[in-house]
């Protein structure tokens, strides 16, 4: 399987402003909520924050997928 068969091109970023783990995983909440409605950014946040608490989702310090359930998705 490859990356591109479940994420879509658009979201991805490929330029992040944030300077900080807790603003890039806002700047990511963003543009999820902008493509999908029915995702609250907040809670979103609040879910990929534990997370990432409990381990990192980063590969070689280069590429960072993170994860989370959020229930009704």
């Amino acid at each position: 399987m490859k990356l591109s068969e479940i994420i879509e091109e658009n979201n991805i970023v490929p330029e992040l402003k944030a300077k900080d783990k807790r603003g890039l995983l806002e700047e990511l909440a963003q543009v999820m909520s902008a493509h999908e409605p029915s995702i609250a950014k907040r809670a979103l946040v609040k879910v990929l924050v534990v997370m990432e608490r409990r381990w990192t989702s980063g590969i070689f310090d280069v590429v960072d997928i993170p994860q989370g359930k959020l229930k009704g998705v």
